[in-house]
């Protein structure tokens, strides 16, 4: 365990008031001598009643200190042996104040050998290691005249015992209160372990700690309160020896209680590796706490996705995975992936070695087993799509895929981008954004595995655009598909005149719309009626009169094959646009005419 140092302090601050003691003791027990007492009932009052001096047993009975007397200090004696890890613990105290004695183990010649502090209530003074075989003294000491009682407690940890990687759990018993044990074991350099802890009785998650010390007694891994359950994370040993796992007393009242935890010690399995759009790997975790890494080459600006299926964990967050780079650091993580999960699109920063990193976590990490199935996924090369051009096909081949389609365009060109014919399991298998040549999205078709559509989005200026289909949804890495992507540019802007001709809009591409203008006056009544369209579905297309500023004065709702919008007052003089929009469930998967007349009075 680790030792708290011994102090050497002088002794004169003690050994005036032994002395004082001692001659006060010798007056009271003379005349108590004189008394025809038999021993037994002697010995049965001292122990039952409060003490200011005696003597106390490691793992024995409490003793109840009192201090009765101005600054005399309550002092109880007991052997130790050398190297011997005892801990001191006060509870039940009456002073006034916790900071109105100090609780203190002295050794032989008076020297402080561990220190509690305040200690008028309740304290602890921590594991310290015996400097040899003598007789020492647990000393309670007042301060500024302060009386009162308070109950001792002396442990002594049971001897070090020996745990086991991968092996049979431990149960590490506190029989007495406050005490700690050391299990140890022989490591190897580099090797990755975990200690998880479960199954506690004792009354707090925080009566215990548990570090992991290297051969020297450094410690390398603390995990905090693990009384009740908790994990120590992975460690990686540096360098072959004897390691330990130290449990130790602490919390606000450590010494309170008494309990057991099982304790169990991990090995990660040895390095795996993983093949972007290969064959899926198996990750097993045959004993509590385990993790694994698998490593593969990738190239400068590949993007890759993780995905996670089948696990047979307890909890999803049993596991999480992390994309490491050559150097270590993560540059991307998927959270909890212990029964399925995804771990996004990551583009490569460079060409090298990285890591798939497979860690325990969660709430109980090192409670339970299982296996998970992990498939790495590289994205195709980016494409092209052209607007008003052929459709292209997205085609993920292996789980968890997406892919780029770039396209030329102009400023203020308006475009659309419609999916059909999915044949993914689900429709959010997909993601489908619009985005410009820096990256910043202008659309969003949501789930658009099976079919979706972006809405006419006008072009900010002129460059080179992206449409990103993205692998998303709940489990957008257990299945493969493919959807049919089409571009499409709206026609250029047309007139259309009150009481005059019909005109007739046609999308000769799917998604298609277009405006048509004309001159208002204010107050003006006018009307629209629509006909012989040709489109599949009456709502693919959504017609709506637009003032000079833009905002609506009119909706028509369904009109792609016939209806009418209802007299509709013009708000001010000016240039209106009757705006066709495709709309509808399915807008981008079909093609038409409509004729539109507009009308006056």
């Amino acid at each position: 365990m680790t030792s708290n140092s011994i102090k050497t302090e002088p002794t004169t601050r003690h050994s005036t008031a032994r002395r004082w003691l001692a001659a006060i003791a010798a007056c009271l027990i003379a005349p108590a001598a004189s008394l025809a007492i038999g021993a037994t009932t002697a010995a049965a009052a001292t122990a039952a009643a409060p003490a200011n001096s005696g003597s106390i047993t490691a793992n024995g009975a409490a003793v109840v200190a009192t201090v009765s007397s101005p600054n005399v200090p309550a002092t109880f004696t007991f052997a130790g042996t050398s190297g011997e890890i005892v801990t001191a613990s006060a509870s039940g105290g009456t002073f006034a104040g916790e900071c109105d004695v100090n609780l203190e183990i002295l050794s032989p010649t008076g020297s402080t050998v561990a220190s509690g502090g305040c200690a008028g209530q309740s304290g602890f003074t921590g594991e310290t290691a015996l400097p040899g075989a003598a007789t020492y003294t647990l000393e309670l000491s007042p301060n500024d005249g302060n009386l009162g009682s308070v109950t001792l407690r002396l442990s002594a940890n049971p001897a070090n015992g020996k745990i086991t990687a991968n092996g049979a759990k431990v149960t590490f018993t506190a029989s007495h209160t406050a005490q700690g044990k050391d299990f140890t074991f022989a490591g190897q350099a580099g090797e990755v372990v975990t200690v998880s802890a479960a199954g506690g009785t004792f009354l707090s998650e925080c009566d215990l700690q548990l570090q992991l010390l290297d051969p020297a007694g450094n410690a390398i891994g603390n995990a905090g309160c693990m009384a009740q359950s908790g994990f120590l994370a992975e460690t990686v040993l540096p360098s072959a020896g004897t390691y330990t796992v130290d449990v130790t007393p602490t919390g606000s009242d450590p010494g309170a209680n008494t309990g057991k935890v099982s304790l169990w010690l991990s090995a990660d399995p040895a390095d795996g590796t993983i093949t972007a759009n290969g064959a899926p790997v198996t990750f097993t975790a045959g004993h509590t706490g385990q993790g694994q890494d698998f490593t593969f080459t990738g190239t400068a600006g590949e993007v890759v996705t993780l995905s996670a299926a089948g696990g047979t964990f307890l909890s999803p967050c049993d596991l999480e995975t992390q994309l490491l780079d050559g150097a270590g650091n993560a540059i991307g993580n998927a959270g909890c992936m212990a029964q399925t999960g995804f771990f996004g699109e990551t583009t490569l920063p460079g060409a090298g070695t990285y890591t798939v990193h497979v860690t325990p976590t969660g709430g109980d990490p090192g409670a339970n087993t299982g296996s998970v199935t992990l498939w790495l996924s590289s994205d195709s090369a980016h494409g092209t799509i052209k607007a008003n051009g052929t459709p292209v096909t997205f085609t993920a081949g292996h789980t968890a895929q997406g892919r780029d389609f770039t396209f030329t365009g102009k400023a203020g060109e308006v475009v659309t981008v419609s999916a059909s014919g999915g044949t993914f399991l689900s429709a959010c298998d997909l993601e489908m954004q619009l985005l410009t040549s820096s990256g910043h999205s202008i659309g969003n078709g949501g789930c658009t595995a099976q079919s979706g559509f972006i809405a006419e989005t006008p072009l900010p200026g002129a460059g080179t655009y992206t449409i990103r289909v993205t692998p998303t949804g709940s489990d957008p890495g257990a299945n493969t598909g493919s959807v049919t992507l089409s571009l499409s540019s709206d026609p250029a802007d047309s007139t259309i005149s009150a009481n005059g001709a019909p005109v007739t809009f046609t999308a000769s591409h799917t998604g298609q719309g277009q405006d048509f203008t004309f001159s208002g006056t204010a107050g003006e009544v006018i009307s629209m009626t629509f006909s012989n369209g040709t489109f599949l579905s009456d709502c693919d297309l959504e017609t709506q009169i637009l003032s000079p500023s833009g905002s609506q004065v009119g909706n028509a709702g369904c009109m792609a094959q016939s209806g009418s919008l209802a007299d509709t007052t013009l708000p001010g003089t000016g240039t209106y646009t009757v705006d066709v929009t495709p709309t509808g469930a399915d807008p981008g998967a079909n093609t038409g005419s409509v004729k539109l007349a507009l009308a006056s009075g």
